[in-house]
């Protein structure tokens, strides 16, 4: 008797470091998150992007890859959380 032969799942498509994720929020509706950089506590900043079509969103987190590449990670300075704490006395 010959075996049956195991079916073969296509793998999920998984995007690269430093490419940001896309994925579908609900039916119809996409998002896109990229790192942008980090605060002083070392959480990262993210910014989101969101569009009506997988292809869309790609191309906005394309475009945020690209300005990232250009300008390097953004890093949250000391001095804007004593200006935040400032403000917040007054």
């Amino acid at each position: 008797m010959p075996q049956k032969l195991k079916e073969v799942k296509p793998k999920s498509g998984r995007r690269g470091n430093n490419e940001g994720c896309i994925y579908e929020r609900k039916p119809g509706s996409w998002c896109g998150q990229i790192t942008t950089g980090y605060r002083t506590d070392g959480k990262p900043i993210r910014k989101t992007v969101y569009g009506s079509s997988r292809q869309e969103v790609a191309k906005k987190v394309a475009k945020l890859t690209d300005e990232v590449s250009a300008n390097g990670y953004a890093h949250e300075s000391a001095s804007t959380e004593r200006n935040f704490e400032i403000l917040c006395k007054e």
